[in-house]
């Protein structure tokens, strides 16, 4: 078939009815997995679960394998939304968001698991909306279930991925910290922000243990040998320091327990800002 001699509006009676058949050819695969699990083939092809074996069996992703298991067993516990599902008025990212949330809520309140009655009153409410408008209402409706975790994880060439929450107060400081740095600000991305703000923070809280002057210097003359060398102890010999550091602060005598800017600034430099036993 030559789609280009079709008309607009066999196009489009065509797509729906492809788009049709797509979510039954869904909800049959959502029976095969649940039976696939249950038999516990997965094993047999040396996969430790059913979603080890949907992305390296199935070549379904990360998402798509998460999507469809808890698809699949919210289905086997509510059997009426694979009508939904095929019908179009439950999407798949709806339903795994759900099914998170009533796995939250059951971990949280072992003495009383979710009912299936809540359930469907959940699932009735995510009918016919996008995924971001179900993470809302699913927010507003089981808030201590469905907020996500924070999450860090490394993902190669030194970079490392973070994950988190804010709220809207500090979402409109963000905005607040991008309009103050101009035309540069406005394209930053959050990743740029958040470096700009850290290179500012660091700047005002050096100046604030070390004192201004110290810290505005561009260039430093490289550390004596006796500070180089001393990097396996915690104590800065005095010989390294400014007589003003070693005298302390208003003259007081070396022994005291006041340790001033000058020492604090020296080790500082020393270290490269890290603990000198753990580093």
């Amino acid at each position: 078939m030559i789609l280009s001699r079709l008309s607009d509006k066999d196009l489009h009676l065509e797509t729906q009815a492809l788009v049709a058949q797509e979510r039954k050819f869904l909800t049959k695969i959502l029976h095969h997995l649940r039976e696939i699990e249950r038999r516990r083939l997965f094993s047999d092809f040396g996969c430790s679960s059913l979603f080890d074996y949907s992305v390296k069996m199935l070549g379904y992703s990360e998402g798509q394998s998460q999507r469809r298991i808890q698809a699949m067993r919210l289905m086997k516990e509510i059997p009426e939304i694979e009508t939904k599902i095929e019908e179009g008025s439950l999407n798949l990212s709806n339903i795994a968001q759900a099914q998170s949330a009533f796995n939250e809520m059951k971990r949280q309140n072992k003495n009383q698991p979710v009912t299936n009655s809540k359930k469907r009153a959940v699932l009735s409410n995510l009918e016919n909306i996008s995924a971001r408008e179900g993470q809302r209402r699913l927010l507003n409706m089981l808030p201590a279930a469905t907020l996500p975790k924070e999450r860090e994880r490394d993902v190669g060439n030194d970079q490392t991925e973070i994950k988190f929450l804010v709220d809207e107060t500090l979402k409109k400081k963000l905005e607040e910290i991008r309009s103050l740095l101009g035309a540069k600000g406005a394209n930053l991305s959050y990743a740029e922000l958040f470096s700009k703000m850290a290179e500012i923070s660091l700047s005002q809280l050096k100046s604030k243990a070390f004192g201004k002057k110290r810290t505005q210097e561009t260039s430093r003359p490289t550390p004596s040998k006796s500070i180089a060398n001393s990097r396996s102890t915690s104590t800065l010999p005095m010989s390294a320091l400014p007589t003003s550091a070693v005298e302390g602060k208003n003259g007081t005598s070396p022994n005291s327990r006041y340790i001033s800017a000058n020492i604090k600034h020296a080790i500082w430099q020393r270290d490269g800002g890290r603990c000198s036993r753990c580093h």
